[in-house]
């Protein structure tokens, strides 16, 4: 886990050293915020605890608070489309998917058995989420239906991103003793 921690401050380094002119805005709430997606440089939206989403029309220099319909802590934000955005949630021990067609207007969500840490979605209709014990599921319609995968782990599973279509790559969370 070391090395993992290690890549990801690094990553996290070099776009901050690369960035210019970096700002603090107040999103308007006091819950923690764990994920931020940007339509464009203007639309966004940040997800976080206790079910909190917020979202700016002006490039993040104002946040409106939406209700999620949730009290779970949303762990990532992801828009597939201008108006179709997922949330997953981790609450206790088990998740959820939030989802909206309505630019986040209206959220309503399916509960999943295990927490879920991260969301993506290679175009409008093909999606993935990962999260507790090896969980990766797939949507090939939008979100209407989710089927189970076989992640061959299980290690939690944090993050999920494709830097094309047929290429995802996994954070894990791998105990070494």
């Amino acid at each position: 886990m070391k090395n993992i921690k290690l890549i990801v401050f690094f990553l996290f380094i070099i776009n901050t050293i690369n960035a210019q002119n970096w700002t603090l805005q107040n999103s308007g709430t006091l819950n923690h915020l764990l994920s931020v997606y940007f339509i464009d440089k203007f639309t966004g939206y940040a997800s976080g605890t206790l079910g909190t989403i917020v979202k700016t029309t002006d490039g993040g220099n104002q946040w409106t608070l939406l209700n999620s319909g949730n009290q779970c802590d949303l762990n990532s934000i992801f828009f597939a489309t201008i108006d179709t955005g997922f949330a997953v949630a981790s609450c206790g021990w088990s998740g959820a998917i939030q989802n909206t067609v309505t630019s986040g207007t209206y959220w309503e969500g399916i509960s999943y058995p295990l927490q879920l840490y991260s969301v993506y979605f290679t175009g409008a209709s093909i999606g993935f989420v990962c999260g507790m014990d090896g969980t990766i599921i797939k949507t090939i319609n939008g979100g209407m239906n989710w089927i189970t995968l076989s992640s061959n782990t299980s290690n939690n599973l944090f993050s999920i991103h494709f830097p094309v279509a047929n290429v995802g790559m996994l954070l894990v969370w791998k105990e070494q003793y």
